[in-house]
């Protein structure tokens, strides 16, 4: 069930992400927090770029993407191991189009953490590039849940932010493009209550452009 659920969601996300934006073949696109690079995968698959780089900063995650990459001949794909606070470090990369974050900022607990996040994504960007961002968004102030993932036996510490404090580090050198929620009955059918069981949030797609 929970790998069902999985790729629907995957599914879901990625018809968001192909109808959204035109991408072309001089476009540099970076995952961050990619998991084991589903997103990654399909979008070296269907997207025109120039490069696509996935990043998790745990090792096996990685490991597999680059065997997907080699199993599967994608050009033009890299997996690296790095975190969401240090990405920029580690890219190979002086410039990029899009920085896409998908289930990632919720995992930046602490102000500082967001902040390094935003200034990775500032130095990367050029002038006019899009960070997408998929988040749980907060109906009431920002608020620390810690849960477990019974389907993978993991502990999760994230923090549900507001609107007002997930744009605070982002607008004095981006501009808010859309807030689009991402689950919908229409999309997700039955499996909406399972994917957002949390009242006080519902994930929703936020789109910035640096200025």
């Amino acid at each position: 069930y929970g790998e069902q659920l999985s790729l629907l969601t995957d599914e879901i996300e990625f018809n968001w992400l192909k109808k959204n934006f035109d991408y072309n073949d001089e476009d540099v696109i970076i995952d961050i927090g990619c998991g084991t690079g589903r997103h990654v995968q399909m979008m070296a698959q269907e997207f025109k770029a120039k490069k696509i780089i996935g990043c998790d900063f745990i090792q096996k995650n990685i490991d597999f993407l680059r065997l997907m990459i080699e199993e599967n001949e994608l050009e033009n794909v890299e997996g690296v191991v790095c975190s969401g606070v240090d990405f920029s470090e580690h890219v190979g990369v002086e410039r990029c189009n899009y920085i896409i974050a998908i289930g990632l900022v919720q995992y930046l607990v602490t102000d500082g953490e967001l902040q390094q996040f935003v200034d990775c994504c500032e130095k990367l960007l050029q002038k006019g590039g899009s960070v997408i961002l998929k988040h749980p968004l907060s109906s009431v102030p920002s608020y620390i849940k810690d849960y477990v993932r019974e389907e993978m036996d993991t502990r999760y510490i994230a923090k549900y932010h507001d609107l007002n404090d997930l744009m605070k580090p982002f607008l004095s050198k981006f501009e808010l493009m859309k807030i689009e929620r991402t689950f919908t009955i229409q999309n997700s059918g039955v499996y909406l209550e399972k994917i957002e069981s949390d009242e006080r949030a519902r994930q929703m797609w936020i789109h910035l452009v640096k200025k």
